[in-house]
This record gives structure tokens, sequence and C-alpha cells, in this order.
């Protein structure tokens, strides 16, 4: 899961509620992170690839890190069926973009279709 953009983020999310599990952060985050005292899953991915602290980092330093973790992350799954060939030939990509303005989510393009840091490495992923 990536972050969505800054400037995406700044469409739904008030100058006073862009920030990291502010309510209104909370309300549009991913069910995989919000609402608890635990960090989620993409908050974690981003202490385990970076060794960086959610609590230590600003809304536009998360929005990078969490995105190279998902570019990362979906370019070797995509990798990984091309490697297999030709026992396995092909991945399904079927969340191009999110449904609702997501601060994280699985998309490559966010609600406002603007493209997530992790749109060009997928795309180059599934080049010939």
């Amino acid at each position: 899961m990536g972050c969505a953009p800054v400037a995406s983020l700044r469409k739904f999310l008030s100058p006073t509620e862009l920030k990291m599990r502010s309510f209104a952060w909370e309300h549009h985050d991913n069910t995989a992170n919000y609402w608890s005292a635990i960090p989620g899953i993409a908050y974690r991915m981003v202490e385990n690839w970076f060794g960086l602290k959610m609590e230590a980092l600003s809304v536009e330093e998360y929005a990078l890190a969490s995105g190279l973790v998902q570019a990362e992350g979906l370019k070797e799954y995509i990798l990984n069926y091309r490697r297999r060939f030709p026992g396995t030939t092909s991945a399904i990509y079927w969340d191009y973009n999110d449904s609702w303005p997501t601060v994280t989510g699985w998309g490559t393009m966010d609600y406002y279709l603007n493209r997530k840091l992790s749109f060009h490495p997928v795309r180059r992923s599934f080049a010939e």
C-alpha cells in the first residue's frame, strides 16, 4: 500500500488535519492501518525497510517512503511472475486506482487519477 501524493491529500484533508493519525487522516486511511494504538502494516513496512518511525516523519517524508515501498513491492511481485516463465506467464493487475479519497491504498493512481510513486515502476515491469 502506498500513500497518495501530498497534493491529493491536501484536497480532502484540511490544513489542521493534514498530519498523520489525525481524525480525518484515520477516517481516510486503509483499514490495515487505522484506529489502533499499534501502527498498521503500511507504517510498519516503512519502518522495516527504512528504519524510520512513522511518528518522526513529516507527511511528505511518509508519502515518499511509503510510495517507494509500494513501488518496490509491486515491481518485485510482477517481475517474479515473469522470472518463472513458462510455468507462470501472467499477472492480473486489478487495483489500478483508489475508489475514494484515501490516504493509503493499493492502487497506483489515487482517487483523483493522479499517479502515485509506484505507477511508473509498475508500468515498466509490465513492459515487454
